[in-house]
């Protein structure tokens, strides 16, 4: 994401700021040509069995023009005489040290480079920052409130600096880049304080620097300039992120992938990934437009920038020329994005129409969405088309109450994974592959939930399952195991569906005879399905013996009593096709499975919840009833069922109740 500072333009900007300074010293020492020679060896092609060979040969240079210097300060001081020159061998010091710190940083020798860096900041820096790189040391408040409101910067905790502290140093933007260095090699150690405390005074510097120009910068240095700043941002993002903080990220990101556009300085394959990305913070904070708005930026560089990818007639579809062309990667890459965004939307709306009716209330109204106005600054110009615009429009979540709008959205989402199938092929990308076709099968739930006729419900499950069946079939279960895990216990879920809407069907007032008789032998074909597939998901646990193993480990245990508890479910809403006797067998196979699941969660639950704690650091004292249950709820009903199932195959047995009744209705 991020391009490397020009060190040649740095160093035309050293240049002018040597010249600022004195011009005797760099005639004597030739520093000048110095760091124009380190820079171009930098910059020089490797080999890749020596990638740091040109920049060993820089570091060679430096070093022996930093000794020559060093060797010149060492005289004036034994000798005890000063001149106007020797703050600026000093200074010029502390600029090698830089450029050495840099080379040290990008050779990986993360000590060395820590303590030229160091060094080099100890110069520069303005005087209140002296002898505290980090800006840890306590500071005094300011006397009077003048001065705090000339010094403070805008910033928090006493960091400050003066007009008077840059217009008396002329290697500012070296100062800034070294607290770049620092700041980045620090996030690498993971001391994300040290890191932020670096960033943070190099943000002070620029805005403060940026304050200060009174327009005689060029052009070349503006954009020295801005590019040392993009660094800033990008890695205040990275340790923004990791202190937890997402909104002060996101603004970060968003404000390297602006400036990056302006400064025409990204990989064009890169930016717009990063931009996409950028939509998932809006995603979880609600704010679909922006979200999509991030989409629109990264498609917009993808389509205009990025070279088309070649396709070809292969079996009567088109298929990409190159399965591993760059610009299809990033392209369908976005195109997944785009599903995702649309799939995650139907799915919260369908969460909110269950809540809505468990709860026995209405669904809010939407509000009338009149003309979109951004929050946000957009990140570059769109060059398509406001209609076109409109028409990828997801509509807004609360406005999704109908089968005909959650359609929408549907089709929304399936056009853009198919799209991203032409790069995520099953054959070479089997993961990617099975995550789009699991969103896809999860959406046709999704979209069943919102239909009101049963046949169109049904046809919602069937297809989930005609979809993900054939790809669990293709799997190695040995090599894909967790893929093979999630794709039967899926398909389970689908087919269970079909049975529950079967079952409901049964006892549907306004359902003939016959019809039962139908939905009775659909929903026990259903059923018979499902279970199927639970059973298939449980086998891949069994121990060498086949056998199911007797502990599970926390992050498995509950799908493990999940799919046991979807068995129990299905057992006991099996019809048996009217035969008293096979209707005691599946209650019985019910009430089995329900004991199972309260001796096997009994055993495994406390033991999961041990491992939580361990894993979360908690002190071990404390009791594991004060952390999140896990299956608790469930263990209660499966015990409730534990009683009332006996009671009921007694009935049934003895009493011969019709078996159709609503005395055998169990949940």
């Amino acid at each position: 994401m991020l391009e490397a500072v020009d060190e040649s333009k740095m160093a035309a900007m050293l240049q002018k700021a040597m010249e600022a300074s004195t011009a005797k010293v760099d005639e004597q020492f030739q520093i000048r040509e110095t760091l124009v020679d380190a820079s171009a060896l930098e910059s020089a092609e490797n080999q890749r069995n020596e990638p740091f060979k040109t920049f060993y040969e820089a570091r060679k240079v430096l070093t022996e023009k930093k000794k020559i210097i060093e060797d010149e300060l060492e005289k004036r001081e034994q000798s005890s005489t000063s001149s106007p020159t020797t703050q600026a061998l000093k200074d010029n010091v502390a600029i090698l040290n830089y450029r050495l710190g840099k080379n040290f940083f990008t050779t990986e020798e993360n000590h060395e480079a820590q303590v030229h860096l160091e060094s080099a900041v100890g110069t520069l820096s303005p005087k209140r920052w002296k002898g505290d790189p980090y800006g840890e040391r306590k500071k005094a408040a300011p006397s009077d409130s003048s001065e705090k409101e000339e010094d403070s910067g805008g910033q928090s905790g006493g960091e400050s600096v003066s007009v008077v502290d840059l217009m008396n140093n002329p290697f500012v933007p070296q100062l800034i880049d070294s607290f770049n260095q620092l700041g980045a090699l620090w996030a690498s150690r993971g001391d994300l304080k040290k890191a932020k405390g670096c960033l943070s005074r190099s943000l002070l510097l620029y805005k403060k620097l940026t304050e200060c120009d009174d327009g005689s910068s060029s052009e070349e240095e503006q954009h020295v300039l801005t590019s040392i700043h993009i660094f800033t941002l990008f890695f205040l993002a990275q340790v923004e992120g990791q202190l937890g903080n997402s909104e002060g990220s996101c603004k970060y990101v968003r404000e390297t992938l602006t400036l990056q556009q302006q400064n025409g300085e990204y990989d064009k394959y890169e930016w717009p990934l990063n931009c996409a990305k950028l939509s998932d913070y809006y995603i979880n904070q609600g704010d679909i437009r922006e979200a999509e708005n991030c989409l629109f930026y990264a498609q917009e560089v993808a389509n205009n920038e990025l070279p088309d990818p070649e396709y070809k007639e292969e079996n009567g579809k088109k298929a990409a020329v190159d399965i591993d062309d760059p610009s299809l990667c990033t392209r369908s890459t976005i195109w997944r994005m785009w599903g995702d965004l649309y799939a995650n939307v139907l799915h919260s709306a369908r969460d909110l129409k269950l809540e809505c009716e468990l709860k026995g209330v209405q669904i809010p109204q939407a509000p009338e969405e009149g003309e979109y106005v951004p929050k946000e600054v957009p990140i570059c110009k769109l060059t398509v088309s406001e209609e076109k615009v409109k028409l990828r429009r997801c509509p807004m979540l609360l406005s999704i109450t109908s089968a005909k709008i959650a359609t929408q959205v549907f089709k929304l989402s399936r056009a853009c994974y198919e799209k991203a199938l032409d790069y995520f092929v099953l054959d070479g990308r089997v993961t990617d592959h099975i995550n789009i076709n699991q969103k896809i099968g999860q959406m046709y739930r999704d979209l069943a939930e919102f239909e009101t006729g049963w046949k169109r419900k049904v046809g919602m499950g069937t297809r989930c399952q005609s979809l993900l069946a054939p790809l669990y079939d293709e799997l190695n279960h040995d090599v894909f195991l967790l893929l093979s895990k999630e794709l039967s216990f899926a398909c389970g879920q689908a087919m269970q569906d079909i049975q529950a809407i079967h079952y409901e069907r049964v006892f549907n007032g306004s359902t003939s005879s016959d019809e039962r008789a139908v939905a009775m032998k659909k929903g026990d074909k259903a059923g018979f399905q499902a279970y199927g597939w639970f059973f298939k998901f449980l086998s891949l646990f069994n121990t060498k013996e086949g056998k199911h193993p007797e502990t599970v480990d926390k992050d498995n245990l509950h799908s493990v009593l999940m799919a046991h508890l979807n068995i129990a479910r299905i057992f006991g809403k099996m019809f048996a096709e009217g035969n008293s006797q096979l209707k005691i067998h599946w209650m019985t196979e019910s009430l089995k499975e329900y004991k199972f699941i309260v001796a096997f969660g009994e055993k495994n639950i406390p033991a999961a919840l041990e491992e939580t704690k361990r894993e979360a650091g908690l002190d071990p004292s404390i009791d594991v009833t004060q952390l999140k249950p896990i299956f608790q709820d469930e263990i209660a009903h499966c015990r409730e069922m534990c009683a009332l199932l006996p009671q009921k195959i007694d009935e049934l047995h003895y009493k011969g109740n019709d078996i159709d009744g609503s005395a055998n209705n169990p949940k």
